[in-house]
């Protein structure tokens, strides 16, 4: 008897990872650039931030969107569960350099952009997969709310007090690539070879964690004003 494979791509686990990792990506960054802007500018800030998140979410959706005609939406969650764990340590590396060259509020607007475009995609792949699978919006949505929720908690509670900013990206990333590869497990018939990617790319993060330490501590200098380049005084 011929087994029948699932084809829904698991947009609940889809939906979850994505929110978790994005919210505990905005906290990691929001609370490095946030501490290094002055203090009256915090609020106007993270107003830029959080206006910049959406916008690109809404983009990132956008852009998917035309996919699903030629893509069914279940093979798609696991490319995106891998993009977002790619997500995770450039946005990190990509604030601190662009916050060196440029200045705090472009650092955060650049990652906060980015994460979004990401979750944005994301989401809106796993939405679509899940109204081909017959999943209620209602428990989409609980599914999202529960990540972000989670995702949230998890910075102060384990992130800061036990980890440094990039191992917990690339343990947030592993986690992604974990979830991305039991959904091409119930992807359509073809799209397994996802599964063997995102096992390489969950390898290579396992790799790069007892360095994690040592970047942490090298890229968090960009960060630091005293770091910036100064302009060279004229000879008197």
């Amino acid at each position: 008897m011929t087994e029948v494979r699932p084809v829904h791509g698991r947009p609940l686990a889809a939906a979850a990872a994505l929110a978790f990792a994005g919210a505990a990506l905005v906290m990691l960054v929001g609370r490095e650039a946030l501490a290094a802007a002055p203090l009256a500018a915090v609020a106007a800030v993270a107003a830029v931030a959080a206006a910049t998140l959406l916008i690109l979410a809404a983009l990132g959706a956008r852009l998917v969107r035309p996919l699903f005609s030629s893509h069914h939406p279940a093979s798609l969650t696991a490319p995106a569960m891998g993009a977002m764990a790619v997500c995770l340590p450039t946005a990190l590396l990509a604030e601190r350099l662009t916050t060196f060259l440029a200045g705090g509020l472009a650092g955060l607007g650049l990652a906060a952009g980015l994460t979004g475009l990401v979750v944005g995609a994301g989401l809106a792949v796993a939405q679509a997969a899940g109204r081909e699978a017959g999943v209620s919006p209602g428990r989409l949505l609980r599914a999202v709310a529960g990540g972000t929720v989670a995702g949230a908690l998890f910075v102060p509670l384990i992130a800061v007090p036990k980890l440094s900013p990039l191992n917990a990206c690339l343990d947030v990333g592993i986690g992604c690539a974990a979830v991305g590869i039991i959904c091409a497990s119930a992807a359509p018939h073809g799209k397994r070879s996802l599964e063997t990617w995102l096992s390489v790319l969950a390898l290579v993060f396992v790799l790069l964690l007892p360095l994690s330490s040592l970047i942490d501590a090298r890229s968090s200098a960009w960060c630091d004003p005293a770091a910036a380049p100064v302009a060279a005084k004229p000879a008197p």
